[in-house]
């Protein structure tokens, strides 16, 4: 979707909100984007309408400021990474990079529950441990 920045609404050591524009249904829409601040650069976490700014922008804002020493952060799952490890996985759940070297995007579906799950990790003990799952075909709990 093309976006028109438009201004920072809000700028921390941990993260950065942005109002931007989103090209939608013919016009532009306004919206906020959350950035976290990884290795001295922008990660793109999400944006969010006017009903989501107000309910859960605050939530993952809140979220930030507790786990970011954790190195990582949680979009939709069990809150822990290696916790989705716990029941078997689909053969699409996949690590990627991001736009930042030595950030990944952990993400995937549950076999039995269809749950899905999100994270950015940037603690590389943890990429390096769910790389190490995933290749041996999602192994539960290590």
């Amino acid at each position: 979707m093309p976006e028109v920045y438009v201004r920072t609404v809000e700028d921390t050591p941990l993260y950065r909100v942005d109002e931007v524009r989103v090209w939608s249904s013919g016009r532009y829409k306004p919206m906020l984007e959350l950035m976290l601040k990884i290795n001295g650069r922008l990660v793109f976490v999400r944006r969010y309408d006017r009903v989501d700014a107000e309910l859960v922008l605050p939530k993952h804002i809140k979220q930030v400021e507790e786990v970011f020493e954790r190195g990582y952060f949680c979009l939709r799952g069990k809150g822990d990474p290696l916790k989705e490890f716990s029941d078997p996985l689909e053969d699409f759940t996949k690590i990627e990079d991001t736009e930042v070297q030595g950030v990944k995007r952990f993400g995937g579906n549950h076999r039995e529950y269809l749950a899905a799950f999100h994270y950015l990790i940037w603690n590389r003990e943890l990429i390096e441990e769910i790389e190490k799952r995933l290749n041996k075909g999602g192994d539960l709990e290590g």
